[in-house]
């Protein structure tokens, strides 16, 4: 069964939100979008964009007192999962496209995806662990044309040293696999991209339980993570192959969604 999927803009989805009266998100999208803009800029977007979702058929009534009633089946739950999860995995990638941000909530129902490009135009669906990692895969388009198994690891409070000196090719590690890094490093431009687990607790405050890099050269993708040692932290630098990588994806999606849902 094909999924439902939504295509929306940025001032399209935070209509949506406020609609449902989740004013929080539904601001932080706006300005996202197009930064600050006073009530009456406000509400030209939201006519607009508002508009546009009758159009798409997605908008079936303005009732602000039954916003479950107001769109298209199914289309009111994804907006509740994305703005009252407290457990979020996001991703962030840049290329010559553009930049692409990729996010997934737990729902009562799985996860939801949520994918921006170019901060223009939103993807929504509900999908399945295994779908959602087959998503994060062709968002960050790692390659595996070699099989080589390359680690070594650096102190935490020297990783900012360590990257400056990859960065001028005057590695203060003599190591050759430090030295492939480098070299994957320079090919690709510097391109470092990453993806997080993220938790709100009920006070707001933020938790980043999970922070992993990722740089992907010609032949081989290399993750950066953080790993403690005893009373030591070291950022671990290694290849990942096509099982490793699911292995990766496979443990921090694990926490997602095991982790509470408001």
């Amino acid at each position: 069964m094909k999924r439902q999927e939504f295509i929306l803009s940025s001032e399209e989805l935070s209509f949506a939100l406020a609609l449902c009266q989740f004013d929080g998100i539904a601001s932080s999208i706006l300005k996202e979008s197009v930064g600050d803009v006073t009530e009456e800029g406000i509400e030209l977007i939201f006519q607009t964009a508002s508009r546009s979702l009758f159009t798409k058929g997605i908008l079936l009534s303005l009732d602000e007192e039954n916003p479950n009633k107001a769109f298209i089946n199914g289309f009111s739950e994804l907006l509740e999962g994305l703005a009252t999860s407290n457990n979020m995995f996001r991703a962030y990638n840049e290329n010559e496209n553009g930049k692409f941000v990729l996010t997934a909530h737990r729902s009562r129902n799985g996860l939801i995806f949520h994918i921006v490009s170019n901060q223009i135009i939103h993807v929504l669906s509900e999908v399945s662990q295994e779908e959602l990692i087959e998503e994060i895969t062709a968002f960050f388009q790692p390659q595996f044309k070699t099989w080589d198994s390359i680690q070594f690891s650096v102190n935490e409070k020297d990783f900012e040293e360590f990257m400056q000196s990859v960065k001028l090719k005057t590695l203060i590690i003599v190591d050759s696999n430090a030295n492939q890094f480098l070299n994957d490093f320079h090919e690709n431009k510097g391109n470092l991209v990453n993806f997080s687990l993220i938790r709100t607790e009920d006070d707001g405050i933020t938790h980043f339980l999970e922070v992993v890099m990722l740089l992907s050269g010609k032949d081989r993708i290399w993750a950066l993570k953080e790993e403690a040692d005893g009373s030591e932290i070291n950022i671990n630098i290694k290849t990942l192959d096509k099982m490793k990588w699911q292995q990766l994806l496979e443990s921090v999606l694990s926490q997602l969604t095991t982790s509470k849902i408001s």
